[in-house]
C-alpha cells in the first residue's frame, strides 16, 4: 500500500506540471501584435481625408437682423450668425461667428379688421471659407389677430370700428434658431 501511495503522488505532480517551457495553464499566453497595428495616432491629431458633413447635421443660428411684418419686404435679404462650431471627424468646418443669410418669401403688414400682420422666412445658407453650405428651415408666423375685438367695436361705433388693425409681427436681432444642412457637404483634410 504504501508503494501505491508513493505512486499515487508522483502522478499527480506529474499530471500538474508543464512540460519544460510550457507556461502554466492558469497564465494567458502572449500573443504578438504586428508593428503595425501598436502605432496609434497622438491624441488630438486628425487623419487626413475627405470627410462628409452629413445632411440634416444640425448648425444653432442667431439673427443679425431684426424682422417684422411692417418693415420688412418679400425678397429682403437678412443675416445670421453661428453660436457654436460644427465639427467633421473632429475638425471645425463651420466656426462660431460664420455668417448666413435667408430671405423674406412673404410679408403681409397688419391690416384693418384687426387683422395680424404676417411674416415669413427661408434660411439659405451659411459662408465657411470661401464655400456656401446650403442649409434648410423655414419659419413665420402672425401677429395678434383682434377680428373678434373688431367686430365688437364696430357693433358699437359703427363704420369707425373697422379701423381697428392687428398687431404686426417682430422676430428681434438674437433670436436664435435650429437650422439644418440642406445637402451632403464634402471637406478633404490634408
Amino acid at each position: 500500500l504504501f508503494a501505491l501511495g508513493i505512486s499515487g503522488q508522483l502522478s499527480a505532480e506529474a499530471a500538474t506540471e508543464s512540460p519544460v517551457g510550457m507556461p502554466p495553464a492558469d497564465s494567458q499566453p502572449a500573443v504578438a501584435v504586428p508593428e503595425a497595428q501598436t502605432a496609434t495616432q497622438p491624441a488630438g491629431v486628425v487623419p487626413a481625408g475627405p470627410a462628409l458633413l452629413q445632411e440634416g447635421t444640425l448648425i444653432e443660428v442667431e439673427l443679425l437682423d431684426t424682422l417684422s411684418s411692417k418693415l420688412s419686404k418679400q425678397g429682403d435679404v437678412f443675416r445670421m450668425k453661428t453660436t457654436a462650431d460644427v465639427e467633421v471627424k473632429g475638425r471645425v468646418v463651420i466656426p462660431t461667428g460664420s455668417i448666413g443669410y435667408g430671405t423674406i418669401t412673404y410679408v403681409e403688414p397688419r391690416r384693418m379688421l384687426g387683422q395680424a400682420g404676417e411674416l415669413f422666412y427661408r434660411f439659405e445658407y451659411i459662408k465657411a471659407g470661401d464655400r456656401n453650405i446650403k442649409i434648410r428651415s423655414s419659419q413665420g408666423g402672425a401677429g395678434k389677430d383682434s377680428t373678434g375685438s373688431t367686430i365688437a367695436l364696430v357693433a358699437l361705433f359703427g363704420v369707425f370700428g373697422m379701423f381697428k388693425k392687428g398687431a404686426d409681427i417682430v422676430i428681434p436681432a438674437g433670436t436664435r434658431f435650429e437650422v439644418y444642412n440642406a445637402v451632403n457637404t464634402e471637406f478633404v483634410f490634408e
